[in-house]
């Protein structure tokens, strides 16, 4: 029988989804199988483009609360094969399995850990995150195979009886609502309140860009079972978000996925300048107001606007010994801001070429609760260009 989901019916999380039949009969005098090349591509139910999913990436980070669509990706010639068709999961609303005659027939199995999720249509998954964020692991698996032509037409192949070719899993982080007018919290974790962007005596870049000043509007969980997972070849949620206080258990940081392709693009202009070699690493990523405040009785003093609260800013170093401080990036036997300063041009050239805009600050001594005191590089993307000096 083949599997049959209505459309409008949304699993529960533990259900395997089939996105085509079971045990579906194809005509035809043999089967061969191929490659699936699998990969995975997605977009909001809302939206028409379709992303694909790098081979690197483990996590990806979903912004907003709508239905995600997901999709295995075939290879371009296998999608642009003549005469495809697809073995429908719900065989009452298509043509009949047993009466599909192709060149190419696919089929696709979708498991997911959190969530709830439905089989679409041509393989699709149709999934809607848990409202507390839980990340959920979505693991898809494919067959693919083709009547070969042979002149016998006697035998029959079924679905089932192909082994599946390719597999793909990839955690997805869904993104927890912020409300600005609520009490701080998410899900029992302060963030705290953020500052007025509209207040008169708001500063002169706030009072010029206050849509830039806004809370943010979604959060993501970061923990143990998150902060490794990788975003992109060289970014994980815990690298671009250290621990601000010591001591602290699961936070919900805000992250900007300009940040994301910043720092892929600054790993590619440092390891060009430096030989290969890149040592980047971040001292400081998002803080919630709530953990301003918190450093700021430790005597670290941040901006009440410090764009560290919108996630979309670093304080970076060339760290290669690990120690947590800048490294001696133009050899003249000490560590100083004329480190940084070679740093933050590396930093401009990463913005350019990533073709964003942002602010780049240069500082003699980083502030933290245990007093690095490194020269270090203040860069965000904010969407407009500014520089700044600290010694």
């Amino acid at each position: 029988m083949p599997f049959k989901l209505p459309s409008s019916l949304f699993c529960n999380r533990s259900l395997a989804l089939l996105a085509a039949a079971c045990a579906a009969s194809v005509p035809g005098a043999g089967v061969q199988a191929q490659d699936a090349g699998l990969g995975i591509e997605y977009r909001a139910e809302s939206e028409s483009s379709w992303h694909a999913v790098s081979a690197s990436t483990e996590a990806l980070l979903i912004h907003g609360d709508g239905v995600l669509r997901l999709r295995t990706q075939l290879p371009p010639e296998a999608a642009a094969a003549p005469n495809t068709a697809w073995v429908k999961a719900n065989a009452e609303e298509a043509d009949a399995p047993a009466t599909v005659l192709s060149q190419q027939v696919q089929r696709v199995e979708w498991s997911f850990t959190a969530g709830r999720g439905r089989a679409a249509e041509e393989g699709e998954l149709a999934w809607l995150p848990d409202p507390d964020g839980s990340p959920a692991q979505v693991t898809a698996r494919a067959a693919q195979w083709s009547d070969n032509g042979a002149a016998s037409g006697s035998t029959t192949a079924t679905a089932d009886s192909v082994p599946w070719q390719g597999e793909r899993s990839i955690v997805l982080l869904p993104a927890v609502a912020y409300n600005r007018d609520g009490d701080g919290t998410l899900s029992g974790t302060i963030i705290g309140i953020y500052p007025n962007e509209l207040d008169p005596a708001a500063p002169g870049p706030v009072a010029r860009n206050p849509q830039d000043y806004a809370p943010p509007k979604w959060f993501h969980r970061l923990d143990e079972q998150t902060r490794d997972l990788a975003l992109s070849p060289h970014a994980t949620l815990g690298t671009l978000n250290p621990a601000v206080l010591d001591g602290e258990g699961t936070r919900f940081v805000a992250i900007d996925a300009d940040l994301i392709t910043l720092w892929e693009s600054l790993h590619a202009v440092v390891a060009r300048e430096r030989q290969g070699a890149s040592g980047l690493r971040v001292l400081r990523g998002f803080v919630s107001p709530h953990e301003r405040q918190r450093l700021e009785r430790l005597g670290v003093a941040l901006a009440p606007f410090s764009r560290f609260q919108y996630g979309d800013a670093l304080a970076i170093v060339i760290d290669t010994n690990r120690d947590f401080r800048m490294d001696d990036l133009n050899g003249d036997g000490t560590i100083s801001i004329a480190d940084a300063e070679l740093l933050a041009e590396m930093t401009r050239t990463a913005l350019e070429e990533a073709g964003l805009a942002g602010g780049i600050g240069i500082a003699a001594s980083f502030e933290g609760p245990n007093n690095i005191g490194t020269p270090y590089v203040h860069v965000d993307t904010r969407g407009w260009n500014l520089t700044w000096r600290e010694e």
